[in-house]
């Protein structure tokens, strides 16, 4: 019946141009046109007929109607199946009506084809789970267990796009059975989603289906931080921002306009941004709320405190202070679009702006080595030949902590000369082993009266080592420097990779601790290595291939496949392990039991898994 459907439905859409064209052609010949009125009257009662037959039988047989049957948009199913019937506190903070949430229980069945050897007592049979069968698309780096991604809810329902085309193509045949696949699994809302998902890809929350033809579902996303994350949910009405927490609970919704707009999360807050015209007030206010909506900082308007340079805080959409970082204590960076050099920092807990920054003012702060924590961050002052360390507090106020040859010469040097965006970790910075730098001896100088004159002790240049912040070597590796050309990783969780050139001339990798001892044999054939974002496992990579290994140097996973870049020259490695799962491009790899999440995009491709 619905085949015969799908057949009346394709035949109407042929045969209604065609008796288009012989009306035209009648009308211009003045010929009698009353039985073409009729065949085209019949074609469109037939088209519409047969859609609302096709409807009827698929939604009564269960096949594939669309999507899963829709709860209502307050009550969202976490992982334990439990669900929340709180209502969310959507519009609390301007006083709008809530809108469609986006959020949709998943059906109790699970996804066929997951890979891995995962324990079946550890697996939750009530929920839906991602596998090796499915494309998943736009996805993210996991942040506490938990990742974004998007994909087709036909794909979820009937496997992977190439299973159904192979089936379709030997049970149908050709085009048209493509077409009446298409028609069967089509939907007039839309079949693309979006989920979070945990590391064996256990689905904890999904948005509803949509029709979005941009290409993305969720055009923002945040990482989870203190268990909470936000997304903007393209759904059939408009965009829609949600929150959502570990659980997979949709804690709150509020429609995205011209006039409201969440601009980061961090700290268990969500900073927000409406725009006001009335009597008492005219122009963008920011507040801050919490997961469930409820206003923890008062809506209110903001402006720079620099001396010179006052200007009212706005968020349109070409010159406004849109691009938001969590910098940690309640404290959001706030940059101005077009203008990277100069930002805000809003402290949340004291509601007021704290620091300004702008290009023009000297003894400006110019990078932040940490986030704020216990009420201060440690960041540089000054720029190159003339910089210092200091703390910035909560309140704004600075306060020097070192100023010498280290801070003026070589912590600026190391990051210009080598590596613009080199980050302390674990409080250690790296400095590469430069030959004509190392063991070099510098002064600090200044000009007085034509003449330069030492102002501190000289400084002893080292290279090839780790500095901490007082500028002096806390990890030195003998083992390599200045016998070994070699590059090593920001330290995590006490632990850093290196990549090595052997006297064979080829490339090796493996790990260090804050000691500088190699925790295993070098391992030889790899091009690039990094070490994961809890110090437990390195990554090592080359063309086409990535290992995982723990730190005795035991290698627990291996992907081979065609879409894994790199390049002999590369220093980094964008492939790394983080939360226990290797993103491998678009799919994922529990690297503790092989688990795979997604399917390798274009099938033809190689691939191949090897769990040790």
């Amino acid at each position: 019946m619905t085949t015969l459907m799908a057949l009346l439905m394709i035949f109407s859409l042929l045969a209604f141009p065609v008796g288009l064209i012989v009306l035209v052609v009648k009308l211009i010949q003045k010929k009698p046109v009353k039985k073409t009125l009729r065949m085209l009257g019949g074609t469109v009662l037939v088209f519409f007929v047969s859609v609302a037959l096709f409807s009827t039988d698929t939604d009564s047989t269960g096949t594939t109607a669309g999507e899963p049957a829709q709860e209502p948009p307050a009550a969202v199913e976490d992982a334990a199946g439990e669900t929340d019937g709180a209502e969310p506190a959507a519009g609390e903070a301007d006083g709008a009506e809530p809108a469609a949430d986006g959020s949709e229980v998943a059906e109790p069945t699970a996804a066929a084809g997951q890979s891995g050897a995962e324990d079946a007592s550890a697996r939750d049979e009530d929920a839906i789970y991602l596998g090796d069968d499915i494309w998943l698309d736009h996805i993210t780096d996991f942040s506490e267990g938990r990742a974004w991604v998007e994909f087709s809810i036909n794909h979820l329902k009937k496997g992977s796009g190439r299973s159904a085309r192979q089936a379709v193509d030997a049970a149908m045949g050709g085009t048209l059975g493509k077409i009446i696949y298409g028609l069967q699994n089509g939907s007039m809302d839309g079949t693309q989603c979006a989920a979070v998902i945990d590391t064996h890809g256990k689905i904890v929350w999904q948005s509803d289906v949509t029709r979005e033809t941009s290409g993305y579902v969720l055009s923002e996303k945040s990482d989870f931080r203190d268990g909470l994350a936000y997304c903007l949910f393209n759904s059939n009405d408009g965009p829609v921002y949600c929150i959502v927490d570990g659980s997979g609970n949709l804690t709150y919704t509020q429609a995205k306009s011209d006039d409201f707009q969440i601009l980061g999360a961090g700290g268990g807050f969500f900073l927000v941004v409406k725009k006001v015209s009335g009597f008492e007030a005219e122009g963008w206010q920011i507040g801050a709320i919490d997961k469930n909506g409820n206003v923890v900082m008062p809506f209110q308007a903001f402006q720079t405190t620099s001396p010179d340079y006052q200007e009212p805080l706005g968020f349109d959409e070409h010159n406004g202070f849109g691009l938001c970082e969590y910098m940690g204590d309640g404290i959001f960076k706030l940059g101005k679009q077009g203008d990277a050099s100069c930002y805000v920092l809003l402290n949340v807990k004291a509601q007021k702006v704290i620091y300004t920054k702008r290009n023009t003012v000297s003894g400006a702060v110019e990078q932040f080595l940490t986030e704020f924590q216990d009420g201060a961050a440690t960041v540089i002052v000054g720029g190159d030949g003339d910089s210092k360390l200091c703390t910035l507090g909560a309140d704004g106020t600075l306060s020097e902590r070192l100023n010498n040859a280290w801070t003026r010469r070589m912590l600026t040097m190391s990051k210009s000369t080598y590596d613009a965006n080199a980050v302390y970790g674990d409080g250690l910075l790296f400095v590469p082993y430069d030959s004509n730098l190392d063991g070099q001896e510098f002064g600090d100088y200044y000009e007085a009266f034509g003449e330069e004159k030492p102002n501190s002790e000289p400084f002893i240049c080292h290279t090839g080592v780790y500095y901490g912040l007082d500028g002096k070597v806390a990890v030195d590796l003998p083992q390599y420097r200045g016998k070994h050309d070699f590059i090593a990783t920001p330290f995590q969780n006490g632990h850093a990779a290196v990549r090595v050139i052997g006297a064979d001339g080829q490339r090796y990798v493996t790990a260090i601790d804050k000691s500088g001892s190699t925790l295993f044999e070098p391992l030889p054939g790899f091009w690039a290595a990094g070490i994961s974002d809890d110090g437990k496992y390195l990554t090592a990579a080359r063309r086409g291939a990535v290992s995982v290994f723990d730190l005795t140097g035991k290698e627990l996973v291996e992907v081979k496949y065609a879409g894994i870049y790199m390049e002999e020259w590369d220093e980094e490695s964008q492939y790394n392990v983080r939360g226990g799962v290797l993103r491998a491009g678009d799919f994922y790899v529990n690297v503790t039991d092989g688990t795979v999440i997604g399917l390798y995009q274009e099938y033809d491709r190689e691939f191949s898994l090897r769990v040790n």
